[in-house]
């Protein structure tokens, strides 16, 4: 063979080795994109979980919560409100992280039409999430207060 073949050969090899590296590099960047999909909607599955089951847990603060969330003015005062307002405001992050992690990728649709219809049903009280809503973002707001409204 000359010199010429051997080199038009090794460049055929070389692209065929370099295409073979893209198809396996970008079904690996799928794979991780999933993987890293599914942690996050178990992360944020595992939040509400621990929430939901600090209010089992207490009977004491569940029946404060139950009282609560059956009004439509404040029943709570001091420090049952405050920590009221605090135990509310750790879900609402919650579902203000799945709200960020939908808008960013890193939650797939499935996935964020769950916390969705928890976020439009969720029955915290107008006057609790007047409060609440002071440490959400902006556009996570916008969304709540548009869906609760439907």
């Amino acid at each position: 063979m000359k010199l010429d073949s051997i080199t038009k050969l090794a460049e055929i090899v070389a692209s065929v080795a370099v295409i073979v590296s893209l198809v396996i590099l970008i079904h690996e960047i799928q794979e991780n994109t999933e993987t890293a999909k599914r942690t996050t909607y178990e992360n944020l599955s595992t939040k509400i979980i621990d929430w939901r089951m600090a209010r089992v847990v207490d009977a004491d603060f569940f029946k404060l919560y139950y009282e609560e969330t059956s009004q439509h003015e404040w029943s709570l005062e001091g420090e049952d409100r405050e920590r009221f307002i605090a135990y509310i405001e750790s879900l609402w992050q919650v579902y203000e992280q799945a709200h960020y992690a939908y808008r960013s990728g890193d939650l797939g649709r499935d996935e964020w039409e769950r916390f969705e219809r928890w976020i439009c049903s969720d029955t915290t009280p107008e006057h609790a999430w007047e409060r609440v809503k002071n440490i959400m973002s902006e556009p996570f707001v916008e969304f709540v207060d548009n869906c609760r409204a439907r």
